[in-house]
């Protein structure tokens, strides 16, 4: 659905999930997880009082910390548990499809579902944020080079088409 809707010449990045709001001073993600994959633009974050959420950028796919009332379209990621209701004892081996909602693609290494929100809805980062939890979401977290060419390559600007 991303090349309906981030396809305008004006769109350059997205919010993603990553902002240091939740611990000041500390970037962490929304979801909680770790924050263990970063791709900061050279000289980001820039950790000014306006600038505590993270974008990313569609034209040179680094990070930049931004001022989280900017309007931006954004990418939900939504967590394995939304959607199955197996539990593992030991590791689980994901598999390669599964069953997401209409409109939202699957990426096995993290067994999660992203979409695009439906309308193509832009927000601040924070109305992002809340707009991909009422839809037992959050705002997309990286944890590997794959998932973040995953996300960069399946919702990316350069793949949208240029009507």
């Amino acid at each position: 659905m991303a090349p309906n809707y981030m396809h305008e010449s004006t769109i350059s990045d997205i919010w993603i999930g990553a902002t240091n709001l939740l611990t000041n001073g500390k970037w962490n993600w929304t979801d909680g997880s770790g924050f263990d994959f970063t791709d900061w633009k050279q000289k980001e974050p820039q950790n000014t009082t306006d600038s505590n959420c993270a974008s990313m950028s569609l034209t040179d796919e680094y990070w930049t910390s931004q001022n989280c009332n900017e309007q931006k379209p954004f990418v939900c990621q939504l967590s394995s548990s939304f959607y199955t209701t197996t539990s593992y004892t030991t590791t689980p081996k994901y598999p390669l499809t599964a069953n997401c909602s209409l409109g939202w693609t699957y990426f096995a290494p993290t067994h999660s579902c992203y979409g695009v929100n439906v309308g193509g809805y832009i927000a601040n980062w924070t109305a992002a944020e809340t707009y991909c939890q009422n839809n037992g979401a959050h705002l997309p977290s990286f944890h590997s080079y794959a998932e973040y060419e995953y996300l960069r390559s399946n919702f990316s600007y350069k793949n949208c088409p240029t009507n």
